[in-house]
């Protein structure tokens, strides 16, 4: 049912009108994103069970269509069974003593993010990187795990530093191979709010010089008949008698 209703509020989101322009500016500004969402562990192979996640992501953009983030999240999860099943190699936790035992999961994670339809409100990407999964079991000693994920999301700016944010992303969890050898995919669906500052500001473009003023117009020519007349007046030619 969790996976169902994440799925139903991604694609609503993802139906937005897309419009409207935004105001904000890109390149070279920060963001802050406080997350929660949920956590899912695709079939059996680690033997925990689905939980909420929560997180922080910091995230800077180069410009206008990539940018970067790091982020942390934590959740804690329960061991789904103390017993591995038949025909299936033996997940991480799966002794008696780890029988409903909690299993404290952080994540640290660096992507790299390439934005759809720039400087628009609503505003899609796509997004890949890496990371450190450490399982922390409450009644053993944690473990750390190397993962990969890649995902999609989309913001909704409502005002030009405020978005809505979604995301979803397949963390694909990296087992020993020496015990494990497989990988673990694990779905995680999550919301929050970007708080975006330090944005580039475009420079202003000077205006273009005035044009030089036209020249002066040339004197009028007059010649005279007799010395003592006034001075020539305008389109009027007078005449020397010899």
């Amino acid at each position: 049912m969790a996976r169902r209703l994440a799925f139903v509020v991604l694609l609503l989101f993802f139906l937005l009108p897309l419009s409207a322009r935004a105001e904000l500016e890109k390149a070279g500004s920060f963001e802050v994103t406080p997350f929660m969402g949920g956590y899912f562990f695709l079939g059996d192979g680690e033997n925990l069970k689905d939980a909420p996640v929560f997180g922080l992501r910091l995230g800077y953009n180069f410009n206008e269509v990539f940018g970067v983030e790091i982020t942390g999240e934590t959740l804690n999860s329960r061991v789904s069974s103390p017993y591995a099943l038949p025909g299936r190699s033996r997940p991480p936790f799966t002794t008696p003593v780890y029988n409903d035992d909690n299993v404290n999961q952080q994540m640290y994670h660096a992507e790299a993010v390439y934005t759809f339809m720039p400087n628009q409100k609503f505003t899609p990407f796509i997004f890949g990187g890496a990371g450190d999964a450490h399982f922390n079991p409450s009644s053993s000693s944690s473990i750390d795990r190397f993962f990969a994920d890649v995902g999609v999301g989309a913001k909704y700016w409502m005002t030009d530093r405020v978005a809505f944010r979604v995301d979803a992303r397949d963390n694909m969890i990296f087992g020993r191979p020496t015990t494990e050898g497989q990988v673990f995919h694990n779905v995680e669906a999550t919301f929050g709010i970007v708080f975006a500052f330090g944005k580039e500001k475009p420079v202003a473009t000077p205006p273009p010089p005035p044009p030089p003023p036209p020249p002066p117009p040339p004197p009028a020519a007059c010649t005279y008949t007799y010395s003592d007349w006034g001075p020539c007046q305008p389109d009027n030619t007078q005449t020397r008698t010899v």
